[in-house]
């Protein structure tokens, strides 16, 4: 099965975090609410305005990132596998069935600013949200043609970038970012029960 991993050229940038608060007054009958953390950026890419996630319990071992009941929803997949790019750790969910997808999640070494602020490297580029967070569909090529990345933006130097690989007939071949949205939020679930 094919394998397609972007080439991304990106500089690091400043990304500057405004936090604010309210707290409940002594006396004060009515209760305030705390407002999450907003991550602003200076690259254009959108604010994080949830809570700042951490991936920090899951670069020793990538794969469990998805649980196996998470992957279950995915479909029929063998062993998920870890590999390690440069300063990035990786796992790859590769199917048994064919025609299907291959799924691969990566703790990203890159924020999503900094992809903003090489957007015209791609062929493709839409923004999208995934469970609350920002993130941007990419592509070398297009989104239209089974394959297609997914980085969401998790915090301030924090991101996940989840690609998927199929052929034709797979589910969603022609709309292949539904396949690492639904990944993508799966994952979220997971990362959000481990902080």
């Amino acid at each position: 099965m094919r394998r397609t991993t972007p080439v991304v050229l990106v500089a690091v940038t400043a990304l500057l975090m405004a936090a604010g608060c309210t707290g409940k007054t002594k006396g004060d009958p009515t209760s305030a609410t705390t407002a999450p953390p907003t991550v602003s950026s200076q690259g254009g890419a959108p604010p994080i305005t949830g809570l700042e996630l951490s991936l920090d319990k899951f670069k020793g071992d990538p794969c469990t990132i998805l649980t196996a009941g998470q992957v279950s929803q995915l479909g029929k997949m063998d062993p998920a596998k870890r590999e390690d790019r440069p300063g990035e750790p990786v796992c790859t969910w590769n199917p048994t069935d064919i025609p299907n997808v291959s799924y691969s999640v990566v703790i990203s070494t890159k924020t999503l600013n900094d992809y903003y602020e090489n957007k015209g490297s791609f062929s493709a580029f839409e923004p999208t949200e995934v469970a609350g967070y920002p993130a941007v569909n990419f592509s070398q090529l297009d989104l239209k043609a089974g394959d297609c990345n997914t980085l969401i933006g998790l915090g301030k130097s924090t991101a996940l970038l989840v690609q998927t690989t199929s052929t034709k007939g797979a589910p969603n071949y022609g709309t292949p970012c539904k396949n690492t949205e639904k990944a993508a939020a799966l994952a979220l679930e997971t990362i959000k029960r481990s902080q």
